[in-house]
């Protein structure tokens, strides 16, 4: 059977009535149904035409309100984007800002710009400042920030986008035109010795005048003229007037006269730089230089002149003569260079020795040192010497070497000890010399190769020994190890008959205290003093004090004493006497001492009759003097350097480790136990 298919074209066509025919009422829905897709259709393009114009009006909008926005922003008071002034950037500013921008550009635009006027291979500049050229800066400011705000939306539009190009607004230039004939007559001074209104010559005897000859002259209204106008042109760089050449009629002898004349000079003292050369003297600002200094002496200058009513006689009765001559008349200074260089270092000032044993070789050594580093310093006028400055660091790398120093009484061996030395001879020399003192300290115990309060201790890096110039003239320092003694010379120039001593007493004596602390074989002491029996002493310290003035007292050249003041007040401290006593102790702490308070060693076993006398029954070791509390000969000073016997200190008095005396002779405050471990002296 054949299968039945449906026709889907059928399923649009409206039903049939039984007669076959389609009903009436469904063909009137069909048309209606497609009346409205139509409807609907048309409405969605006209909704999405809608859109659309909707949407190209907005970015219309929007590009037409950020448009006024944009423009408004530069209104008024802004200057639109890419606008120049003399090659600056004024976009966005203010007009305040614009004419700050402005001036800075003027600054920097005429200090590099200027005239330079040249004769004869002489030149003279007149700085674009020199006549207060500048640029209007608040004009351009205006015209800058008004530029583009007179033009339609479109235009100001283009301007603010950057699109209407660099634009650049002219700016007036203007300079005070007084200003140049000051700087005109500059350069005529300058040449002047070149050009001549008559011509005439200065030789060794006679100023001669040439009537007959031709003589150039600048002029300078001309040479004005021409600057005013390069000036207002913006024409810098090279200018080289023309001179006019004149055959003089008469002769102004007055401006002759004037121009030969001068007083005589004095040869003088210039104080100056080391690499100052007179060739090289603009370079340097003499009055506010405070480098190290040199001295220069500036030759003398002879006066000149001629009798200028016997020159003015005879030129107003020549008749025929063009060529006259005049007697120079020559002055002569009083101070001529020659006498100025033998003043200087021509006296001795003062002179100081000291004596040292030249047995310590190593203390030797540092105090040579110390001497050829000071040797030959000079000083000018108002100059300070600084004794670290001049001999440097004391290390074993520059030649210095372990000499002694007082540690706990003892002389031990220190880097550069004993230069203080030089420091306490230089010292006394300067107060003889009667010069400013800056800073000097005493050493902390008295010293043998000085009277009392005649000392100065110096330290690296602490104290310093310094003194100044306050004369009006160049010193020198002589400062030598001559064998066995150290010398010390100031030379200078002497301004008066005067000569000054000095005078050291001691105020006051102190006193030092005494110790006894017993101590065992294993003891820290024991071992730093090298005792190793029982019973055995080492005795340290036991130095008197004191309290010194010293006065430098001014004679006449008589010797007859006209003045003295005070140049110090010194004090010196104590070193308290220990005697340390090896010893067993109990188990208390306490010594273990026989009948007579002498250590016994209660683990020794007793000696028999036949036997030998035992230990304790010799005199022990310990109470002969040891070798080590026995001052060495190197340590002895010499017999021109002894103390009185009143004020002579034990060996046993040296100072403590903790007061070492360095180049310092000894450390500033605070005070530090005997224990304590101070830096390395230079020794006393």
């Amino acid at each position: 059977m054949a299968e039945r298919r449906s026709d889907p074209r059928r399923r649009s066509q409206p039903p049939r009535t039984s007669g076959g025919n389609v009903s009436s009422a469904a063909i009137a829905r069909a048309r209606l149904k497609k009346k409205r897709e139509r409807e609907r259709r048309r409405k969605i393009r006209l909704a999405a035409v809608l859109i659309t114009l909707a949407a190209v009006a907005g970015v219309i909008a929007i590009i037409v309100f950020g448009g006024f926005d944009q423009v408004n922003k530069y209104d008024e008071n802004k200057v639109y984007p890419n606008i120049f002034v003399a090659d600056t950037d004024l976009s966005g500013m203010t007009r305040e800002e614009a004419a700050e921008a402005i001036g800075r550009a003027s600054d920097r635009y005429f200090s590099s710009r200027g005239i330079t006027v040249s004769y004869q291979g002489r030149e003279f500049e007149i700085p674009a400042s020199s006549v207060n050229m500048s640029m209007d800066a608040d004009a351009a400011a205006g015209e800058a920030v008004a530029y583009g705000k007179d033009e339609g939306f479109f235009a100001r539009s283009r301007l603010v986008r950057g699109k209407a190009g660099r634009v650049d607004i002219p700016v007036t230039v203007s300079f005070d035109e007084t200003l140049v004939p000051e700087q005109v007559d500059g350069f005529i001074a300058l040449v002047k010795d070149l050009i001549s209104v008559a011509n005439y010559e200065v030789n060794d005897r006679n100023v001669v005048v040439d009537l007959s000859a031709s003589g150039k002259v600048l002029d300078k209204t001309a040479i004005v003229n021409d600057v005013t106008e390069r000036f207002r042109k913006e024409e810098f760089g090279d200018y080289t007037p023309e001179p006019v050449v004149v055959t003089p009629k008469s002769v102004d002898i007055d401006g002759i006269f004037a121009s030969v004349s001068r007083e005589p000079e004095d040869a003088k003292i210039l104080y100056v730089p080391l690499k100052w050369t007179p060739e090289t003297a603009g370079e340097y600002d003499l009055d506010s230089y405070s480098g190290k200094k040199t001295y220069y002496i500036q030759p003398e200058t002879v006066g000149l002149s001629f009798d200028l009513e016997a020159a003015r006689k005879v030129l107003s009765s020549a008749t025929s003569e063009r060529v006259f001559e005049f007697p120079l008349i020559k002055t002569y200074p009083q101070i001529t260079k020659s006498k100025l260089a033998d003043r200087i270092y021509s006296d001795t000032l003062s002179a100081a020795t000291t004596t040292l044993n030249t047995r310590e070789v190593n203390r030797t050594t540092n105090v040579r040192l110390a001497t050829e580093a000071i040797n030959g310093i000079e000083l000018m006028p108002g100059e300070t010497f600084s004794y670290n400055d001049a001999v440097g660091p004391r290390t074993e790398k520059r030649g210095f070497k372990p000499a002694g120093t007082f540690v706990k009484g003892e002389v031990v061996d220190e880097i550069g000890g004993g230069i203080c030395q030089v420091s306490s001879t230089l010292y006394i020399a300067t107060l003889k010399a009667n010069l400013k003192q800056v800073s000097r300290s005493p050493h902390r115990f008295v010293v043998s190769y000085t009277p009392i309060g005649q000392d100065a201790t110096v330290y690296w890096g602490s104290l310093d020994y310094q003194f100044r110039n306050d004369t009006d003239y160049p010193l020198k320092l002589k400062v030598v190890l001559d064998g066995n003694e150290v010398r010390v010379k100031v030379i200078g120039t002497k301004t008066d008959s005067y000569t000054y001593k000095l005078e050291s007493k001691k105020e006051e004596s102190i006193p030092y205290k005494e110790e006894t602390k017993y101590i065992t074989l294993s003891s820290a002491e024991a071992q730093e003093f090298g005792l190793t029996k029982i019973g055995q002493k080492k005795v340290v310290g036991g130095k008197e004090g004191a309290r010194s003035s010293t006065y430098v007292i001014k004679l006449d050249a008589n010797g007859k004493e006209v003045d003295r003041f005070l140049a110090n007040k010194s004090t010196y401290r104590t070193s308290d006497k220990i005697t340390y006593i090896v010893c067993v102790k109990d188990s208390n702490g306490n010594p273990i001492l026989d009948a007579d308070g002498k250590p016994v060693d209660p683990n020794k076993p007793a000696e028999t009759e036949t036997e030998k006398p035992p230990e304790s029954e010799k005199p022990p070791e310990s109470e002969k003097p040891p070798e080590s509390e026995k001052p060495p000969e190197s340590e002895k000073p010499a017999e021109s350097e002894k103390p009185a016997e009143s004020e002579k200190p034990p060996e046993s008095e040296k100072p403590a480790e903790s007061e070492k005396t360095s180049d310092t002779g000894l450390l500033p405050e605070p005070d530090v136990g005997p224990d304590a471990g101070d830096p390395g002296p230079d020794g006393p």
